[in-house]
């Protein structure tokens, strides 16, 4: 039995899926709901592939990255490796929070789009009021492209180093 969905079988294959709805985001100039939420929630769930294909068969990982063992389960469990996700990479409980909000039909994170006074694909975007989506985070506006790429470089470079198959 093959695990995963539509010949996205392995957390490689997911974090591709993660950068493709990067590029399609950015190539929609950063202006696509549909294409911000696709790549929020897709970096979200990326945590369970990598926890169930991999990290949870890597001790020597896991001594790594000093997870926590749940002493009433006996082991270390994906809720240690979500709890470090969190502290190590602070966008990852805010895509989890917009992915269940999502999921649950209750917003836990303000978002938005800004409509500005110029065209983005026309003006250069940090020079000209242009329009962009937003997600409210430590209290501020957060454009959604800045977000992403977060999450974006977070999960390559932890593929990277950690070499998640």
């Amino acid at each position: 039995m093959t695990t995963g969905s539509f010949n996205i079988t392995t957390p490689a294959a997911l974090l591709k899926k993660l950068q493709a709805e990067q590029a399609d985001f950015v190539r929609e100039n950063c202006l696509s709901a549909r294409h911000a939420l696709n790549a929020v929630m897709t970096a979200n769930h990326l945590h369970e592939w990598v926890w169930g294909a991999f990290l949870k068969w890597q001790p020597d990982v896991q001594t790594t990255l000093q997870l926590t063992h749940d002493a009433k389960k006996g082991r270390i469990t994906l809720e240690s490796f979500r709890e470090w996700l969190d502290m190590k990479c602070p966008a990852m409980a805010v895509a989890k929070q917009i992915t269940n909000g999502t999921k649950h039909y209750g917003a836990q994170v303000q978002t938005g789009g800004h409509r500005g006074g110029f065209q983005r694909s026309a003006f250069q975007a940090n020079a000209f009021d242009v329009s962009y989506l937003w997600i409210e985070r430590n209290d501020r506006k957060q454009r959604v492209e800045h977000f992403i790429a977060e999450l974006v470089t977070f999960w390559t470079e932890f593929f990277r180093e950690y070499q998640v198959p």
